[in-house]
């Protein structure tokens, strides 16, 4: 629908709309204060919005003026953001560690993270769901320090990050993934807040609680979730408009390359005298081949040097041994766009200077 109007939005009320990828639509802020996701509106700027279903949020009350295409607008009292704030204010004074779960749960962590910046305070984020993909994309694992507002146009602005690949988008190797997270657990952070995003598995969670020192936990929308988790210090924080997140993994991998706006131009370079390697089961010796009378060593986190495929999504080791490569960080990622003893990949950088590869079981095209 076309759209050329003055909104009122009174205090404490919701702006809700839908824009697809084909629609723009233009917002200004005329008066009084409003913020999206925690991030506040300048009065100065004119923002077009594209291909995001969001809402605006008013404390004090604002009128906003709205210009171009949506499919949907419309404003409701119905809000969760002064729950939201109250937890916040909960927080200001405490660094604990919070497991969010649910839906809406990224929604959720980028509202205090922008809170807590606006406050001049420090906090990490955790992922710890590989379907997710709300730091990179799916298949990632990780933290990051956000210092920043979180920019609902652009995102995140990584600051101290630290990534690790575990390579699909399903847990099929809950010992890789273990380790994962121990690793994760075991980067020095005191004196932080630290919100993680878990899965919403019982199982899973049931493993970050043995792994992780989690002091609440928050569950969003779900109710029948909260009642099924066995933790004393536990929160339900009810939806209001909750939007399913339906952005496919490419999508997430393109904004990884291009930003969210094209606002990077991606590098095609030549990588020679590398090595690529597969982390996973496949690689452990089958009891045939095993000495007579010895038993295989149940393990399912082996490594193994690959021939590179192409699509495939690699990411890069920084460390020098296997050992290190298995279970070490990764510092960015590229694509292979060409297969053979030189190697041509799509990269944000116009350089790589590092030769040891992860390569993944996720395949990305342009």
């Amino acid at each position: 629908m076309k759209v050329s109007t003055i909104i009122e939005l009174p205090p404490f009320h919701e702006l809700r709309f839908e824009v697809s990828s084909s629609q723009i639509l233009s917002l200004k802020l005329l008066s009084g204060t409003c913020e999206i996701k925690g991030q506040e509106l300048l009065d100065t700027k004119s923002y077009d919005i594209k291909n995001i279903n969001s809402f605006i949020f008013t404390y004090h009350g604002c009128k906003m003026q709205l210009e171009g295409e949506c499919n949907l607008y419309y404003i409701t009292k119905n809000s969760n953001i002064l729950k939201i704030f109250s937890k916040f204010n909960e927080y200001i004074n405490e660094n604990k560690n919070v497991l969010v779960l649910g839906n809406g749960r990224s929604t959720f962590m980028t509202i205090l993270a922008n809170y807590f910046v606006r406050i001049h305070k420090d906090i990490n984020l955790i992922e710890l769901d590989v379907e997710k993909g709300f730091l990179v994309f799916p298949g990632v694992l990780g933290k990051v320090n956000i210092k920043k507002s979180i920019d609902f146009e652009y995102g995140i602005q990584y600051n101290d990050p630290n990534f690790y690949f575990y390579g699909e988008s399903v847990i099929n190797n809950i010992e890789k993934y273990t380790e994962m997270i121990e690793n994760i657990n075991d980067i020095r952070s005191e004196n932080k807040m630290k919100l993680f995003l878990g899965n919403n598995n019982l199982e899973n969670i049931n493993l970050v609680l043995e792994k992780c020192k989690i002091d609440e936990i928050i569950v969003l929308g779900d109710e029948r979730l909260y009642n099924y988790i066995e933790f004393k210090n536990k929160t339900f924080i009810m939806n209001s408009g909750y939007y399913k997140d339906k952005i496919k993994i490419e999508n997430k991998i393109y904004e990884y390359f291009h930003g969210k706006k094209d606002e990077y131009t991606p590098f095609t370079v030549n990588i020679s005298n590398f090595k690529v390697f597969k982390i996973g089961e496949d690689f452990v010796a089958p009891s045939s081949a095993l000495p007579l009378g010895a038993k295989r060593k149940l393990s399912t986190n082996n490594i193994k040097e690959v021939q590179v495929v192409k699509d495939s999504v690699l990411g890069i080791s920084p460390s020098e041994n296997e050992e290190e490569i298995k279970t070490g960080s990764v510092i960015g990622f590229c694509v292979v766009y060409t297969e053979g003893n030189s190697i041509k990949v799509l990269a944000p950088q116009k350089q790589i200077n590092f030769k040891h590869f992860i390569q993944s079981g996720i395949k990305y095209t342009e």
